[in-house]
C-alpha cells in the first residue's frame, strides 16, 4: 500500500475518461474477480508516493517509509487516489535526487518512450549518428525521447509550439512550430 504524494495525468487520461478502452476493461474486469465494475474510474497513469504497508507473502525488499514510484496499464485503474494497492511488479525506488512531482512523471512517459524506441530498433547503439524528429518534443513522452536519444547520439529535432520554445531550447534541440 502506498500513499500517494504526486499523480501524473497523461492524454490517455482524457481519452480513458471519455470513454476510449470503456468495453475492453469491462471484459477484462469479467474475468478479474476483486475488480468491480460499477466503481468509479479513477485515472493517472503514473504516481509517486511513500510505501505505508507490505504484503506478508511480499517477496520484495521495499519496506515501510520507503519513497517510490508506481506506473499503471491502460487498461487498469489509474494512481489518482490517497491510498493505492499495487503489485510490486509495477512499483521501483524512487530516485533520491528527484522530487516527488518529478518523478510521478517519469514511469509511465519512460515506459511508452522505451516501448516506442524498441519498435524501430533504437537503442544506444544503433542511434548514433541517425536524424530524429520527435513530434510534440515538449510531452512528457517527447522529453523522454529527445533527452535518451540525444544521448545516445542522434541527431535531434523536435516540435513544439510556441510556449513550450523555452523548454526545447533547454534542451538543446532544433525546433519547428506547431501553428
Amino acid at each position: 500500500m502506498i500513499r500517494v504524494r504526486a499523480v501524473s495525468i497523461h492524454r490517455l487520461d482524457e481519452r480513458i475518461a471519455n470513454g476510449y478502452g470503456r468495453t475492453l476493461r469491462c471484459l477484462l474486469n469479467n474475468y478479474n474477480s476483486h475488480e468491480n465494475p460499477e466503481m468509479p474510474l479513477i485515472i493517472g497513469r503514473a504516481c509517486s508516493g511513500v510505501v505505508e504497508a507490505v504484503g506478508r507473502d511480499t517477496k520484495s525488499d521495499l519496506e515501510i517509509g520507503d519513497e517510490v514510484w508506481v506506473a499503471s496499464p491502460w487498461y487498469d485503474n489509474g494512481l489518482g487516489s490517497e491510498l493505492i494497492v499495487a503489485p510490486e511488479s509495477r512499483i521501483g525506488r524512487k530516485p533520491v535526487i528527484i522530487g516527488f512531482e518529478g518523478a510521478a512523471s517519469l514511469p509511465y512517459s519512460g515506459c511508452v518512450a522505451l516501448n516506442a524506441l524498441q519498435s524501430v530498433n533504437l537503442n544506444e547503439l544503433t542511434c548514433v549518428g541517425k536524424r530524429i524528429l520527435v513530434q510534440d518534443g515538449c510531452s512528457p513522452v517527447g522529453c523522454v525521447l529527445t533527452q535518451l536519444t540525444k544521448k545516445w547520439g542522434a541527431y535531434v529535432t523536435a516540435t513544439c509550439s510556441d510556449r513550450s520554445e523555452p523548454v526545447i531550447k533547454a534542451l538543446g534541440e532544433h525546433f519547428f512550430f506547431k501553428s
